[in-house]
């Protein structure tokens, strides 16, 4: 599945955060959290759950 790369933008400035922050607070490069925005990477779970709570977003399982 691909990121919304514009949606995820927003959401990172909207909450007051920028890419180095965030690369910082998932543990990786820059650069990778780059290419992961753009989607030449997929995310992992975990950093998608970490995205999803340092910006207030619920996640949620379809059943």
């Amino acid at each position: 599945m691909s990121t919304n790369t514009n949606l995820l933008k927003a959401t990172i400035i909207l909450n007051g955060d920028n890419t180095t922050e965030l690369a910082r607070y998932l543990g990786i490069g820059r650069q990778a959290l780059s290419r992961k925005i753009h989607n030449h990477v997929d995310f992992k779970q975990t950093e998608i759950a970490a995205i999803a709570q340092r910006n207030n977003i619920g996640l949620f399982r379809n059943s």
